[in-house]
């Protein structure tokens, strides 16, 4: 039961990521590149065709799209708060972890 929520997240965070940045005109007009990472696994299968399909490039013209791999949720995180990355693909659980532990995600 877990695995099946935690797949159904994925899904529907996946699901949901595309179509917010597909669907936004004004981050396609100040946004000049989008660098996106996920997790290695078939829950990640969305980001897969994404990728493969082109699909992101079709919806955001003049926008450069950078795919890239990492291991776990933690690296991802570290690379999203680092500025490395723009859009990650993972759990929740290495960003509740580091906003308990008093890391600032969005600065202001």
């Amino acid at each position: 039961m877990v695995h099946a929520v935690a797949r159904w997240l994925g899904r529907s965070t996946a699901v949901a990521l595309a179509v917010l940045v597909a669907a936004s005109p004004t981050a396609a007009e100040e946004a000049s590149q989008l660098r996106i990472v996920k997790q290695p696994g078939l829950a990640y299968l969305q980001l897969v065709v994404m990728r493969e399909q082109k699909l992101l490039e079709k919806r955001l013209p003049g926008v450069e799209i950078e795919w890239c791999q990492l291991t776990s949720g933690p690296v991802i995180r570290d690379a999203m708060v680092a500025g490395q990355m723009d859009i990650g693909s993972g759990g929740l659980g290495p960003f509740i972890q580091a906003i308990d532990k008093g890391l600032e995600i969005l600065g202001e």
